[in-house]
C-alpha cells in the first residue's frame, strides 16, 4: 500500500503540479474510512456496479476536497448490489479506462448506494433520490447544488462523456480534448455517412479526417476503388466544405454521398462521378491497414477512443506530435513513455 502511494504522489506531482495539494488536502482531512482512494470502503474492483473508478463515501469530506481543489462533485447515486442494467454501466462506462481517467482526475466522484441505510440515506434523501432505482449521476457544486439539470437514463459512455464536458464548461473548468472527443456518439442520428475513393486510403483516411467535424474513418473498398468511409457531423462541417476540401486533398475520384441532394450538390462542385453510398457496396479494409500512420509509432500500443484515433492519425501524418499529444490524457502519455523505455 505504501509503495501504491508513493507511487501516486511522485505522478501527480509531475503530470500534474497543482494536484499536489489536492492529494495533500486528502491527509489534512484524515478520516480514513471515508476516503476510500486511500484506505476506504469501496476500493477500485469490489462492487462491480461501480466499475474502476475510485470513489470517496463520505458526502461532507468529499465537499470539503472539491472546495479546496475547485473541482466539481461527481455523485454517483447507484444501487450495490444492483440489478443487470447497473452491473452494465459499471462495466461498460464506469470501467472505461478514459472516463475513470476524467471522474478521478476532473471531479471528485462519490458513491452513494441507494439501498443502503445510514449516512447514505440521508444523502438519499437530501437530493430526493429514489431507493433501488438504476443508476443517476447529479453533478455538483462545493456547496452541493446541482451544476446542471438532473437527468436519468444516461447509460452510455458517450452520454456520459457529454454530460461531463457540459459541466466543466459550466463550472469554467478546462475541458480536455480526450473527454470531447469521447462525448461524440457515433451513432448519433445528426451524423451522416459518406464516402471517398481516391489513389491511397491510408494517405486519405489521414487527411480527411483532419478536418473539424471528420468523426470516424475507415480505410475499404467500394467497385473496385480504394475509399475512405467517413461519418462527419453537418453542424460543424457542411457537405460542401467536406467535398472541396476532399477535392483539395487529392481524395475525391468518386464520391459516395449520404443521400440525394448531397449528390446533387457534389456534382456541382466536383467535375468526379458521384453515387450513393451504400453498405451493402463496402467492404472494409483489414485491420493492418486501418489507422495507418499510428500503426507505425508506439502510439498502436494505446487505447484509443474512435475520434481520438482519427484525429491522432491525421496529426501524424503531418509530423505534429504537439497536436496528436493533445488528444492524449495524462495517463495515456505516461503509458506511451513507458512504451518507448521498453
Amino acid at each position: 500500500m505504501q509503495m501504491r502511494l508513493n507511487w501516486f504522489s511522485t505522478f501527480t506531482r509531475k503530470t500534474f503540479p497543482s494536484f499536489s495539494y489536492f492529494v495533500f488536502s486528502i491527509f489534512l482531512l484524515g478520516n480514513s474510512d471515508s476516503l476510500n482512494a486511500l484506505n476506504g470502503e469501496t476500493t477500485k474492483g469490489k462492487h462491480i456496479e461501480l466499475g474502476d473508478v475510485e470513489w470517496y463515501r463520505n458526502f461532507d469530506q468529499a465537499k470539503k476536497i472539491s472546495s479546496q481543489s475547485g473541482k466539481p462533485l461527481f455523485v454517483l447515486f447507484q444501487e450495490v448490489p444492483g440489478c443487470l442494467g447497473c452491473q452494465q454501466y459499471g462495466k461498460e462506462v464506469l470501467s472505461h479506462s478514459l472516463i475513470v481517467e476524467a471522474i478521478e482526475e476532473l471531479f471528485i466522484p462519490v458513491a452513494v448506494f441507494n439501498n443502503r441505510e445510514g449516512e447514505d440515506r440521508k444523502v438519499l434523501d437530501q437530493y430526493k433520490e429514489p431507493s433501488w432505482n438504476f443508476q443517476v449521476v447529479r453533478y455538483l457544486d462545493k456547496d452541493g447544488k446541482d451544476i446542471i439539470p438532473r437527468e436519468d437514463q444516461i447509460w452510455t459512455v458517450a452520454e456520459t462523456a457529454k454530460r461531463m464536458v457540459s459541466v466543466l464548461k459550466a463550472y469554467h473548468r478546462p475541458v480536455p480534448k480526450y473527454l470531447s472527443t469521447l462525448a461524440i456518439h457515433e451513432v448519433d442520428d445528426n451524423l451522416k455517412t459518406a464516402a471517398f475513393a481516391m489513389y491511397c486510403f491510408w494517405e486519405g483516411e489521414a487527411k480527411l479526417g483532419s478536418l473539424q467535424g471528420v468523426v470516424s474513418t475507415e480505410s475499404g473498398w467500394m467497385e473496385g476503388r480504394e475509399v475512405v468511409k467517413l461519418r462527419y457531423d453537418p453542424e460543424q462541417i457542411n457537405w460542401d466544405t467536406l467535398v472541396a476540401s476532399a477535392e483539395q486533398f487529392k481524395c475525391a475520384n468518386k464520391i459516395y454521398s449520404p443521400d440525394a441532394n448531397t449528390k446533387k450538390e457534389a456534382e456541382k462542385i466536383s467535375h468526379h462521378p458521384t453515387a450513393l453510398y451504400s453498405d451493402k457496396k463496402y467492404r472494409p479494409a483489414k485491420e493492418p491497414d486501418q489507422k495507418f500512420m499510428i500503426k507505425r509509432t508506439a502510439l498502436k500500443q494505446l487505447d484509443l477512443s474512435e475520434t481520438q484515433a482519427v484525429k491522432v492519425n491525421a496529426a501524424l501524418k503531418y509530423n505534429d506530435l504537439n497536436t496528436a499529444l493533445e488528444y492524449l490524457s495524462p495517463r495515456q502519455i505516461e503509458q506511451l513513455k513507458a512504451f518507448e523505455k521498453k
